[in-house]
């Protein structure tokens, strides 16, 4: 009898988290040794990558569909309508708590063995499951106090394994979490023959559309929000923008979106930087991107990186911790620039955008880095270490 394994994510957004997800999901499927069901907490229109779960995955929702809508709108109301901030504070408890109740009554109606905890959803409640327990950590542990180490070991011990998804990151958690036996690092698998597929797909773009991706541009793609540092790029394209040609396009949304807009209006760059929100299919605006730039201040392994070279589209970015340089290779697969300097990360873009050379070099390095990021081979790695569990 095979053993049942339970994903479970917030939501299937255009996130990349959620693309991750996705890819091994279509790996397991593949490989078919465990029965795999994928619970999703919210209920509701934001997820748009469901179409692409492989129909032998068993999908269900945590929160009911009305209710969930009722909650976004309450969290998007609640800034500017004191009615809302107070439902919204007595809604998202109770919200929790039934998540809790609820995870609780499907490991056990379900029999769900190995339960895994894909976005650090249940850390303060994981000792009430009774099933084997996965931590996925997407997130660099970097500016941890000595309290805040101290405060994650003990949440780390309610896991049966911990998934670091960069060499660095594992170091990070292995330099204060003792039981080494427990962790394991997996890169992010990617489904190279769906991303390139995406890439060359133009039948459902408008002419509108098309119009954008013939013009000459550089882009970001992903959430729009305070830890992407997206005013860095602002900035940093402002300073070297009459010596281009490439328009910038911000493809995502996110609770930065309004202020980097004001931003963009103040600076008169309304024609050269475009904010072309979520986007269904972000490969093809990869491919035909001069350069993929993104000026994060925090990533797990960036999946947009991987998606980007993948499409054949090289990357300037912050080296930041965790991901960028184990993917980018101290420099050999892509650009990493000094966290936090504008001003250096203006001139490495202008400089790849004027010598066509070094863009060429990168797009031929990176392919050797590309074959780490299998699905095949991650998705053995993966049964790997549920069998030791």
């Amino acid at each position: 009898m095979k053993r049942k394994v339970a994903f479970f994510i917030k939501s299937l957004g255009i996130g990349g988290t959620e693309r991750v997800l996705i890819a091994y999901l279509r790996g397991l499927v593949i490989e078919n040794k465990y029965d795999i069901e994928l619970i999703i907490n919210r209920n509701c229109d934001v997820n748009i990558l469901l179409e692409d779960v492989p129909k032998e995955v068993t999908v269900k929702y945590i929160l009911n569909k009305k209710f969930d809508s009722f909650l976004e709108e309450a969290s998007v109301k609640r800034k500017k309508n004191i009615f809302y901030r107070v439902v919204y504070s007595i809604m998202m408890p109770i919200a929790k708590k039934y998540r809790e109740k609820e995870i609780e009554k499907l490991i056990k109606d379900d029999k769900i063995d190995i339960l895994v905890d894909f976005e650090r959803s249940f850390v303060k409640c994981a000792e009430k499951f009774s099933c084997k327990k996965v931590l996925w950590n997407h997130f660099t542990f970097d500016k941890l106090s000595k309290e805040g180490k101290e405060k994650w070991i003990k949440n780390l011990e309610k896991y049966d394994a911990i998934v670091a998804i960069s060499n660095e990151m594992l170091e990070e958690i292995g330099s204060f979490y003792p039981k080494k036996h427990k962790l394991f690092m997996l890169y992010n698998p990617q489904s190279f023959d769906k991303i390139i597929d995406g890439s060359e797909k133009k039948s459902d773009l408008s002419k509108e559309e098309l119009d954008l991706l013939n013009d000459n541009y550089i882009t970001y793609v992903g959430r729009v929000e305070k830890i992407k540092g997206l005013e860095d790029l602002i900035d940093a394209y402002a300073k070297i923008q009459n010596d281009i040609n490439e328009k910038l396009y911000i493809i995502g949304t996110g609770n930065e979106t309004e202020n980097l807009k004001t931003l963009v209006d103040r600076l008169g760059l309304n024609k050269k930087i475009l904010f072309l929100g979520n986007k269904s299919n972000p490969y093809i605006w990869m491919k035909h991107a001069k350069l993929f730039v993104t000026t994060t201040y925090g990533e797990g392994l960036p999946t947009t990186y991987i998606e980007s070279m993948i499409c054949g589209t090289p990357v300037i970015s912050y080296d930041s911790p965790t991901g960028p340089k184990d993917i980018l290779g101290m420099g050999k697969y892509g650009c990493l620039v000094k966290m936090g300097d504008k001003n250096s990360f203006a001139i490495e873009l202008k400089n790849l955008l004027k010598k066509k050379q070094s863009i060429e070099l990168y797009k031929e390095n990176m392919k050797e880095k590309l074959k780490e990021f299998k699905i095949e081979i991650i998705t053995k790695k993966f049964e790997d270490m549920i069998e030791r569990i």
